[in-house]
């Protein structure tokens, strides 16, 4: 039996990287469909780059503590019994084995961007990333297995979450131009954190369903009809977590098209994003709309500033460096004599 400390932390981590993923991935791509990449992490704008990695820091930190509450405080020091791995605690040291996987995925994609001694691809990130989902697949599933009745169902529920995590993690490095498979790998990550909340708080919290408790470590049921039930409560609740992710991506990816919307200059004279339609003296031939203007981001899909405000930094200083090279062709003309010309 697991513990609510053991699927809370693990949890937490999740819902945090996945809705990050699935917000910057909107972002990356409504600024610019055209040159979209999949990234296996984000950056993190702003700040002068002090936080560019702080979703690989999140995933490295955060997977190295909760293997040392598994591995360390759960065990009480007592990793060891009689000369072989403590019996009453095999389910923390699989639970370490599996975050283990996840603290190396954090630490390989850090030295392979802040380093020169591990270069490699976003293609390959994916790859180590879905082996991470790989090795919670592996140790989910044989956790649904071992687990009978409602603790093995809310199991193997999280079992088909996690397998999602693993085929868009590698559908992503198959296919580094597709939208829906790198917004498909956020949403995944996310609702799989909000499994482990709903887990944690329906088996080893106060949402136990009525006829059931814990008794000796394990959930028990006072009958058949108990489990049904708490069964067909965890799949109402499957159900209520997807809708919430999904109306959250949905909001989400509206707010930042009515957000570019209103914030790109001349959009009615241009026919931008909901500039309307232009007039056959304006609009040329045709009398649609031309498509809208695109924001360039950089080759690597990093979140950039709107390329407005780049747009007229560099139009000041252009006009600032005319006007220097004007007054300075004005000086050399008025002090330069002419050839033929004799100075005086």
């Amino acid at each position: 039996m697991g513990s609510f400390k053991g699927h809370a932390l693990p949890g937490t981590l999740f819902f945090l990287v996945g809705v990050w993923h699935i917000w910057a991935t909107i972002v990356r791509y409504v600024r610019n469909p055209k040159t979209f990449r999949v990234r296996a992490w984000n950056p993190v704008p702003g700040f002068d780059g002090r936080l560019k990695y702080l979703e690989l820091y999140v995933v490295a930190i955060g997977s190295f503590i909760d293997l040392c509450v598994e591995f360390l405080y759960s065990t009480h020091l007592k990793i060891f019994v009689g000369g072989v791995l403590n019996p009453s605690h095999m389910n923390d040291f699989e639970h370490s084995g599996m975050l283990l996987m996840f603290f190396i995925y954090g630490v390989v994609s850090l030295l392979s961007e802040k380093t020169r001694f591990l270069p490699l691809q976003e293609g390959v990130l994916c790859l180590i990333a879905s082996m991470a989902f790989s090795a919670e697949y592996l140790l989910f599933y044989f956790h649904s297995t071992s687990h009978k009745g409602l603790e093995g169902y809310y199991h193997t529920l999280l079992v088909f979450q996690i397998g999602l995590c693993v085929l868009s993690s590698i559908a992503g490095a198959l296919m580094p131009n597709n939208f829906p498979v790198d917004l498909c790998n956020g949403i995944a990550i996310a609702l799989q954190g909000i499994w482990f909340y709903q887990t944690a708080f329906v088996l080893y919290g106060p949402m136990i369903p009525d006829g059931c408790k814990v008794k000796d470590n394990n959930i028990l049921c006072n009958s058949v009809d108990s489990e049904v039930r708490g069964e067909l409560l965890a799949n109402f609740q499957l159900f209520v977590a997807v809708l919430a992710v999904l109306v959250g991506t949905v909001a989400s990816s509206d707010d930042w098209r009515l957000h570019l919307r209103f914030r790109l200059p001349n959009q009615k004279n241009r026919g931008g994003l909901g500039g309307g339609r232009q007039s056959d003296t304006q609009g040329g031939a045709g009398s649609g709309s031309p498509p809208p203007p695109q924001l360039k981001g950089t080759a690597r899909g990093d979140l950039t500033e709107p390329k407005s405000r780049k747009f007229i930094r560099q139009e000041r200083k252009a006009m600032q460096g005319e006007r220097t090279l004007a007054s300075l062709g004005r000086f050399f003309k008025k002090h330069t004599p002419l050839k033929g010309e004799s100075q005086t």
